[in-house]
């Protein structure tokens, strides 16, 4: 990196004011929040890994799902 790039790089206002000056304040606040949600979606992929995989990384394991459906509350119990 060059001295001119270092010293953009630290002063986060000036980016910031560049940013807007080139692209203007739609465009860069649309690209903050959908980068912001590609974050967030990377986190949270975790729903397809099998029990073991999840064990083994420290995640709580899924519930069951049990293959018959609850009684219903109307139905008469002995």
């Amino acid at each position: 990196m060059s001295n001119d790039q270092l010293m953009r790089v630290n002063s986060l206002s000036a980016a910031v004011d560049e940013l807007l000056k080139q692209f203007g304040l739609r465009s860069t606040l649309r690209a903050v929040f959908f980068a912001a949600l590609r974050k967030k979606r990377v986190q949270m992929d975790v729903l397809h890994l099998s029990d073991r995989m999840r064990k083994d990384i420290g995640l709580p394991v899924k519930e069951p799902v049990s293959k018959m459906p609850p009684l219903p509350l109307w139905l008469p119990r002995f």
